[in-house]
């Protein structure tokens, strides 16, 4: 689903108007329907997306130091099998896909600044991308350019 949720943001929904928290709405509306197509939340369901949320937003609160995953369920206090149920059911992805996710988007943007922007291989290591290969084919996979490119375009 995180690719798809890519996809959407590049066809310019916020372009169109649409601001970041109005979009992310969207995309968990849309990731919950595609996941599950309930008729009708349950309170299980509403909390999973609460859960969602705030990890969300922590994970994002910490972009330039990412967290790990027992970060998340220590600051959050659930298990990490909860919040593995809850992003599994919310946005279909593992805890560990959705942090990956997070910190390429946090890649991205690094690389889109304009000016004196690190080089590639230094924002792969600060948000702790050890291996320089696997990330730029991760990084490729989600964005359909290697990271070199979207530098390119911000210079």
């Amino acid at each position: 689903h995180c690719v798809k949720l890519v996809a959407l943001f590049r066809t310019g929904l916020m372009r169109n108007g649409m601001n970041k928290n109005q979009l992310d709405d969207l995309l968990l509306s849309i990731s919950g329907a595609l996941a599950g197509g309930e008729k009708r939340p349950t309170k299980n369901l509403l909390r999973q997306y609460k859960l969602v949320q705030h990890a969300r937003e922590f994970m994002l609160d910490r972009k330039s130091d990412p967290p790990t995953i027992i970060d998340v369920c220590n600051a959050l206090s659930v298990p990490e099998r909860t919040l593995h149920s809850a992003l599994k059911r919310v946005l279909g992805v593992s805890p560990k896909q959705f942090l990956t996710a997070q910190r390429l988007l946090a890649a991205r943007r690094k690389l889109r600044e304009t000016g004196a922007a690190p080089a590639v291989c230094d924002v792969a290591a600060s948000l702790g991308f050890l291996e320089f290969g696997h990330f730029s084919m991760a990084y490729k996979a989600m964005f359909g350019e290697l990271p070199s490119e979207t530098r390119r375009k911000s210079l």
